[in-house]
């Protein structure tokens, strides 16, 4: 996937078969932030804003999107490289604090153990 925070290249990339490596990231900034709505996938696999990009699979092609947008039956996929399908998202209310890591030079990095975007939106597109 692109090495990139440039929105429109992440939302419009997409890829049949893209290869999971290792790589180092230095974290550069974490910025705490309050919420009062976060999506929790599959009873805790992983819990986000609703603007956070996320990198899923959804009819066989990996993708960039924001966590409002994915779908129960999209995959996400883990360091190991196995695949996690979505079987259940809950729409949750309230106060949350929430991390906004900001990795380099590789833009990506591992929350909960699935490889996640350093990029978050200001609001859900």
């Amino acid at each position: 996937m692109p090495n990139t925070d440039n929105v429109l290249e992440l939302l419009t990339w997409e890829e049949t078969d893209p290869s999971v490596s290792s790589t180092t990231t230095t974290i550069v900034g974490i910025e705490l932030n309050t919420v009062t709505r976060v999506l929790n996938f599959n009873q805790g696999l992983l819990t986000s804003t609703v603007a956070h990009l996320h990198i899923i699979k959804r009819d066989n092609l990996w993708m960039v999107t924001q966590a409002i947008n994915i779908k129960e039956g999209d995959i996400f996929i883990d360091d190991s490289g196995t695949e996690h399908i979505i079987n259940s998202i809950e729409d949750m209310s309230g106060t949350f604090n929430t991390y906004k890591i900001d990795v380099e030079e590789n833009d990506t990095y591992i929350a909960n153990n699935i490889i996640t975007h350093n990029r978050k939106l200001q609001d859900p597109v």
